[in-house]
């Protein structure tokens, strides 16, 4: 289950404490001077519905999921892609002029023995300042290297946020719209990361919204080809 089923969950649980609250709220030592509130509260607790949703079947099986994981994979895949394209041009463009300059210490091997001291020294002075010109930019390139893989998986984690963010839209506006006609007072989220342990099968419309909302997308789908 990852972040985006744990979204769909913050649309669905309800608090226990509301049931809390409910329960509780008849000790005689409890003030309430509004009585419309008061009963309003007892036709409430009087008149309870609940249903809940198996996140982890709705995660499963709800196509507009589906459509999401493709494009952050997709975008995920576009990320490593041009990582590895950068990656491979520094380690070109270094590994090129570390095979120039390998071949100028072979030189300088070769001719050191016929060079006087003097030349010897001036030779090494500037072999020195190469190769730490090299460690240089070697470490300029893994620190660009880190730079774009950090922006870019940035950029990936705020487009799986937006997204999180439509579907979790969808969601309460889908349940907003069912439940006008249903009138539950609780629809809760069961399975991995939902608030519910244990619930009757008789109260599980899991198969329900999973085919409303694939419906509801597929119609959306067929509107945006035409």
């Amino acid at each position: 289950m990852n972040k985006l089923s744990l979204a769909i969950n913050a649309v669905l649980v309800v608090a226990v404490g509301v049931l809390y609250y409910f329960h509780f709220s008849g000790k005689k030592d409890e003030v309430v001077t509004d009585v419309n509130l008061l009963a309003n509260r007892d036709s409430v607790s009087r008149n309870l519905t609940m249903v809940y949703v198996n996140i982890d079947s709705l995660w499963e099986q709800y196509e507009y999921v589906d459509e999401i994981n493709t494009q952050l994979e997709a975008k995920k895949n576009t990320m490593l892609s041009q990582i590895s394209s950068k990656t491979s041009q520094l380690e070109g463009k270094l590994g090129a002029k570390n095979e120039a300059f390998q071949k100028k210490v072979q030189e300088f091997e070769a001719k050191a023995e016929g060079m006087s001291q003097a030349i010897q020294q001036i030779k090494m002075q500037q072999l020195q300042e190469e190769d730490h010109a090299l460690q240089q930019e070697s470490m300029e390139a893994q620190q660009a290297i880190m730079q774009l893989k950090e922006t870019l998986g940035g950029q990936l984690m705020q487009d799986e946020a937006k997204l999180n963010a439509d579907v979790q839209e969808i969601i309460t506006a889908f349940l907003e719209k069912y439940n006008k006609e249903h009138n539950y007072t609780f629809i809760l989220a069961k399975g991995t990361g939902g608030g519910v342990m244990l619930a009757h099968d008789a109260l599980d419309i899991t198969s329900e919204i999973v085919s409303l909302l694939n419906k509801e997308y597929e119609e959306k789908q067929k509107e945006e080809k035409k």
